[in-house]
């Protein structure tokens, strides 16, 4: 299998519980709760660039439509320096959420996760801000609205799985 066009839809349901049954019904780039964000399978090191990670289970996650949007990620090159078919010894140009800690890569000026504390974040956690552009004004707007609409809206653990239950119908 080299494509992932080719995969039918009943593994991607499959490969979609999977992936929310170990990070949540949450984007694993900006950590808000996927609900009416257009959440969608990702592939950290891109498959048209790098088609030999296509189906590394460390290269699929679940993101919102912001945060992989063309604008932010999309498409974009997330590897410096690609090692053929050794997804693992890669030097990655963002925070990987498998193999980084995003919380000690990526620091706020607040416990909200609103404002970043840019100064105080390493090296990585400033080319990951910057590559998705998560300091600019509509992002910021993004995570406050999202904050306030968790805090006002709570899920249930029912709510969770009826969110992961729509989730994991791939489209």
């Amino acid at each position: 299998m080299n494509s992932w066009k080719a995969i039918k839809k009943r593994v991607k349901n499959e490969i979609s519980k999977k992936l929310l049954a170990k990070n949540g019904p949450y984007c694993v780039y900006c950590e808000r709760v996927l609900i009416g964000t257009g959440n969608q399978i990702d592939h950290f090191a891109h498959k048209a660039l790098h088609s030999q990670f296509t189906f590394n289970p460390v290269n699929l996650f679940y993101s919102c439509s912001f945060c992989n949007s063309s604008a932010r990620k999309g498409q974009k090159n997330t590897i410096n320096n690609p090692v053929q078919f050794r997804y693992d010894l890669c030097q990655f140009k963002i925070v990987h959420p498998y193999f980084d800690n995003p919380d000690t890569e990526i620091l706020y000026q607040d416990a909200d996760k609103v404002f970043f504390d840019l100064p105080s974040c390493s090296n990585l956690g400033r080319d990951t801000i910057a590559f998705f552009k998560w300091d600019d004004i509509h992002m910021t707007m993004f995570r406050a609205r999202t904050l306030k609409i968790e805090r006002l809206n709570p899920l249930s653990p029912i709510e969770e799985q009826q969110l992961i239950l729509s989730i994991i119908s791939y489209k």
